[in-house]
């Protein structure tokens, strides 16, 4: 009878073991990368969702120049493995600015920090919003995981003159 009890109980075990699934933890290295110039200083950081994933970039830009800069949206791609992989978006973007490669430059004006969440075109879900006051052009997007490997931002930063580029990645995997 003793016998019958443990073997149910340890078949109980393993079958709640095998339902609970495994849990993923991913990690980055380094956590952030920051570059700094005479213009801008730029931070981006690898965001999660509420599984855990990475999803997204938090990309911070502080103009440390007495001119006005701007950020090229459209010259600004998604990198993975250090090469450019597509177009970054985010939330209140029209699809439409997308597609035709005309998303608006961010001007960021002499001692101000923007703060922006983008991802990557090509794992972003785009849902029209239904919000009836709101513009049909504009989308809600759901951005999806970021897959292992070199993940990260070809940031472009125009001056009055000029175009500054800079490459801030980061390796993103499991352990």
């Amino acid at each position: 009878m003793l016998t019958k009890i443990v073997l149910v109980i340890l078949s109980f075990s393993i079958v709640l073991m095998g339902c609970a699934g495994s849990t993923v933890i991913w990690s980055s290295d380094p956590t952030f990368q920051q570059v700094e110039n005479p213009y801008f200083r730029a931070v981006v950081e690898p965001k999660r969702d509420e599984n855990g994933l990475y999803v997204a970039f938090q990309v911070e830009v502080t103009n440390k120049s007495n001119e006005n800069l701007t950020i090229d949206w459209n010259e600004t791609q998604y990198l993975f493995q250090g090469k450019i992989a597509g177009q970054l978006v985010f939330t209140g973007i029209a699809l439409k600015e997308v597609r035709e490669y005309k998303v608006p430059s961010e001007e960021i004006t002499p001692g101000q920090t923007i703060v922006k969440e983008v991802g990557p075109l090509c794992f972003v879900v785009f849902t029209p919003s239904r919000n009836k006051s709101v513009n049909m052009e504009q989308s809600q997007i759901s951005f999806g995981p970021l897959p292992a490997g070199y993940n990260g931002i070809q940031l472009v930063i125009r001056t009055v003159d000029k175009a500054i580029v800079e490459h801030l990645q980061m390796k993103l995997s499991k352990l």
